[in-house]
Parts: C-alpha cells; structure tokens; sequence
C-alpha cells in the first residue's frame, strides 16, 4: 500500500470561477499510478442551501482495475 508524498505539478487548463476548475497534471512527482498527462476537474454548483462539489480525474495509468463486468474501479491498494 502506498503512503509516501509527492507534489505533483500541473497546469490550469479551465477555469470559471467560482464553478470550475479543471488543470492536468505536468509531472506526478513519483505519484504511483500514472498521473503525468491526466485531467483533473472540479465543479461546484449550488443546490438550495448546499454546495455540491464533482470530482472528474481522466488520463490516469494504473490505478485502475477492471471488474468482472468491464468497469473500472480505484485500485484500493495503490490508491489508499
């Protein structure tokens, strides 16, 4: 299980504020799991009193693994 720290460094490539932020990833910093060239969006959108925030990460490289029925899933061991 990985525990270690790393910064990753990367690049705003949208932004809206204050509903969204997206910025994709230069250099993973030793980051397990691929993060160079991947995508990273946030979203915040009221909803009533609330805000509810959407997380969207793309591009990532083998952090993934694939069910019985094809669908991708967070790796638990790698990601924890």
């Amino acid at each position: 299980m990985y525990r270690g720290r790393v910064r990753t460094k990367g690049s705003v490539e949208e932004l809206e504020p204050p509903v969204r932020l997206g910025w994709k990833a230069i250099s993973g910093g030793g980051a397990p799991g691929g993060w160079d060239g991947a995508t990273i969006a946030f979203d915040l959108q009221a909803e009533g009193s609330d805000t509810v925030l959407t997380f969207a990460y793309r591009g990532f490289r083998g952090l993934t693994k694939r069910d019985g029925n094809g669908a991708s899933h967070l790796d638990k061991d790698v990601a924890a």
